[in-house]
C-alpha cells in the first residue's frame, strides 16, 4: 500500500517525496497507483507510515 513518508497535514498537496510503499494494514492505494496521487489534496491529517486510502484524497 501507499503510505505517508512523513506526517501530512489536511489540505497539503501530495508530492512523490511525501509517499512511499510498504506492506500495510489496512490495505490502501495500490503501489502501482502512487503516481496518480501526486498533485492530489490530502483531506485528513496522517502520521508517518499511515496507509493512504482513496477516501482520504480529493482532486
Amino acid at each position: 500500500s501507499v503510505v505517508a513518508r512523513k506526517p501530512l497535514k489536511k489540505g497539503e498537496i501530495l508530492a512523490l517525496d511525501m509517499l512511499t510503499v510498504k506492506v500495510a494494514e489496512p490495505h490502501g492505494v495500490s503501489p502501482e497507483n502512487i503516481f496518480k496521487l501526486v498533485g492530489k489534496k490530502i483531506m485528513v491529517d496522517l502520521e508517518k507510515d499511515a496507509t493512504i486510502i482513496d477516501t482520504m484524497i480529493k482532486g
